[in-house]
């Protein structure tokens, strides 16, 4: 049987979740980053590249696609029921695995991964240069276009299982969108945050405390999966929280004047909080749906923007969020994410 030649680096069911249909055609809205151009393909010629996956050694030609769409095949129906139930809940051990591995997958085998890793040797190249150390042209030369896939490849076939062990372990939980707003996808897809500031060590990585990593799969969904001690810390909040609305009550029913009046405005506020804080600990607890405001959703797009190397997939072409993010930092054109970003 022959080797497929069109490889998608976002496969197309997932990419299913962000189109319209046209006729007998699936059709998404692309924005390109480079130069905020707009344009409808089908899925079928969206996020695609001749032999993406494929490679000629000294030893032959080499394909990883059969192996990736099996990946893709196994996580296809899950991902469809995820979509349709708005939550983990009802997902088994084995398939959790399915999904982890296929989230690694996405977070290993795109465009971005592939940037990133010429981006980080150019980058060392520089700084020894800069120092003054001495610089093997071919030790540190920097890789071209075929190194760099062979190195994408390489770390798909032999690291794969040890992404997706850092992630089966997490809180899995289904994001929703209202309904005046949409979730888009960008060709690299995993998009990763953390609230905590850990100084010079970073705070971005799979094992990293205090981590969230967000896949969309659909306009209307996104899935993510959050480091176990998220949940826990909510919990800390509320115990937190109730003990100190036990000490404002009294003040608010005990105290006198300017005290028992700030009381009553504290514990108002304070009600509030907890009922918040609750609600999303429940939700989370169920494996979703996740209740997402148009701030929220604002937040996981600007994150597709920013890891996003050069595509963007909307159904209805939800892009004046990208278009600003990309008239205010117009290095992004350039592709993903090279340092430090901060999302608010």
């Amino acid at each position: 049987m022959t080797e497929p030649r069109r490889h998608h680096s976002v496969p197309q069911f997932l990419l299913k979740g962000f189109s319209q249909p046209r006729g007998r055609v699936l059709q998404t809205r692309v924005l390109d980053k480079m130069n905020s151009q707009v344009f409808a393909p089908s899925i079928k010629d969206t996020m695609v590249q001749h032999d993406f996956n494929a490679i000629k050694t000294e030893q032959g030609a080499m394909s990883l696609e059969t192996y990736i769409s099996q990946i893709e095949s196994e996580a296809a129906p899950i991902i469809a029921r995820l979509i349709q139930t708005e939550t983990t809940a009802g997902l088994s051990e084995d398939e959790r695995q399915v999904v982890a591995t296929f989230v690694a997958l996405q977070l290993i085998r795109g465009t971005g991964h592939r940037a990133q890793y010429r981006h980080l040797a150019t980058a060392l190249r520089k700084v020894l240069l800069e120092r003054g150390f001495p610089v093997d042209d071919e030790r540190f030369r920097i890789p071209d276009a075929r190194d760099v896939k062979l190195q994408a490849l390489h770390a798909i076939a032999t690291t794969l299982p040890e992404y997706a062990e850092h992630l089966w372990g997490k809180d899995m939980l289904i994001f929703k969108s209202p309904v005046q707003c949409e979730f888009i996808i960008g060709d690299n897809p995993v998009s990763m945050d953390n609230h905590r500031d850990y100084g010079f060590k970073g705070n971005i990585g799979l094992a990293v405390r205090g981590i969230e990593i967000y896949l969309p799969i659909s306009k209307r969904h996104t899935l993510g999966l959050w480091a176990t001690d998220l949940a826990e810390e909510m919990r800390t909040t509320i115990a937190d929280a109730r003990n100190k609305r036990g000490q404002v009550a009294a003040l608010a029913l005990l105290g006198v004047g300017e005290v028992r009046v700030r009381a009553r405005k504290n514990l108002v506020q304070l009600d509030a909080k907890l009922v918040t804080v609750e609600r999303l600990l429940q939700e989370v607890e169920a494996g979703g749906p996740v209740t997402s405001d148009s701030e929220n959703i604002d937040r996981f797009n600007s994150m597709q923007v920013v890891y996003a190397e050069r595509y963007l997939a909307s159904a209805s072409g939800y892009f004046d969020l990208a278009k600003r993010m990309l008239v205010e930092r117009p290095e992004l054109r350039l592709g993903g994410l090279r340092g430090d970003f901060k999302f608010k």
